[in-house]
């Protein structure tokens, strides 16, 4: 049993998380983060699965816990394709036919790209140092389609299968490369058909090791949309991957549509239908208190904490919750305490690169493990005062 963190309610909750980074040597750990634009990647900058709070969390968790033979590892889940149309997306998309983002189905985050079944109908990633990657697919009912990999402009011989007589997910498709960089594409290869891509994940001899974060993200999710049954397929894949560590950072768009009681309603259907996912696992689920957002137009004053007490309320068992204000300063509609951490010089509601830094820095040292901490007088490189978290 840990002792107490600062900042962290129920921290006993994040023992089956430290386990699994204790054995990171030879298991991965695997952390799965439900969010919204804020984590998806809305105004930081370019590349942006390198530049987000959740990217900069799995690199620092890895700086702080290395895992013995490994170097950095490769960058992991990345999706097929981002939810907000204010992200440019980092794959591309060449060849004839219509390439349909598919919302609130399969996916991580419930995001899944129908690739076109044409001749040249293509998705391709940014160049990657990788030792092996993975296709991650859902399978659809109607005109579902076979899947292909392509490496350096080959076809890879091994085809996927995006048909079922259900919509189904948690299907993937490994493929071997020699050491080094590589550019890697997939494509639908049956004609009138469409393949349901979830993305690529992609690794440089963290196969079967090393601590990975995916990414789950959607713009514009609230605790709403994790209780659509229509997602029954997302949580299959949930399911399959087996996170020990499942953070829900959520708030920011319940806080002017919903009543304080309906989102701590939806947050409970989730936790009970993540359960029901990750059963016969032994997990953690970390909720996020995030920061309020500089502008709540149509929300009640108090509202925002009134929120966040109702979700610390919810840390009991294998729960834990930590906010991240303080140290966030109060964001003020007109920008003045913005402090570089937010993008918008008023109604400041996303991040800087600055600003997923210490996103990031405040929720690795709530997950960090026990044994590596150390008494610290490190002050935050944008915020004044003490230091961000104490522990005891």
């Amino acid at each position: 049993m840990t002792g107490s963190v600062a900042g962290v309610r129920n921290a006993a909750a994040l023992e089956p998380w430290y386990g699994a980074v204790r054995g990171r040597a030879n298991t991965p750990a695997n952390a799965w983060v439900f969010a919204d634009s804020i984590g998806e990647g809305v105004w930081v900058s370019a590349p942006i699965y390198q530049n987000r709070w959740l990217a900069k969390l799995q690199t620092l968790l890895r700086a702080w816990h290395p895992t013995p033979g490994l170097g950095a590892g490769g960058v992991g889940f990345m999706p097929a394709y981002y939810a907000d149309a204010l992200i440019s997306d980092e794959t591309t998309r060449t060849g004839g036919g219509t390439f349909q983002e598919t919302s609130w189905i399969w996916g991580p985050g419930g995001r899944c790209l129908l690739v076109p079944g044409t001749s040249t109908g293509t998705v391709t990633y940014p160049a990657q140092t990788i030792t092996s990657f993975r296709v991650w697919h859902g399978k659809n009912n109607f005109l579902g389609g076979q899947g292909a990999a392509i490496v350096d402009g080959v076809t890879q011989v091994t085809t996927m299968n995006g048909s079922a007589a259900a919509k189904s997910d948690g299907h993937f498709q490994d493929y071997t490369v020699t050491p080094g960089s590589h550019t890697v594409a997939v494509k639908c290869t049956t004609a009138g058909s469409a393949f349901p891509l979830n993305g690529v994940q992609f690794f440089n001899g963290d196969e079967t090791r090393g601590i990975q974060i995916w990414d789950a993200t959607h713009s514009g999710m609230n605790a709403t949309h994790l209780t659509q049954s229509s997602l029954d397929p997302m949580y299959q894949l949930l399911g399959v991957v087996k996170p020990r560590l499942i953070m829900l950072a959520l708030g920011t768009n319940d806080r002017a549509g919903y009543t304080v009681g309906d989102y701590l309603t939806n947050i409970a259907a989730n936790v009970s239908r993540i359960a029901t996912a990750m059963s016969g696992v032994t997990y953690t689920l970390f909720l996020i208190g995030g920061y309020e957002p500089g502008a709540a137009p149509t929300a009640t004053p108090g509202k925002w904490a009134q929120m966040m007490a109702g979700l610390s309320d919810m840390a009991v068992g294998n729960v834990a919750y930590a906010s991240v204000q303080p140290p966030w300063p109060e964001l003020r509609a007109d920008g003045s305490t913005n402090a570089g951490l937010m993008f918008e010089a008023s109604n400041p509601v996303h991040l800087t690169s600055a600003g997923a830094t210490l996103y990031a820095e405040v929720i690795a040292d709530a997950l960090r493990l026990p044994e590596s901490r150390r008494p610290s007088t490190r002050r935050s490189t944008y915020l004044p005062g003490p230091p961000k978290v104490v522990f005891s």
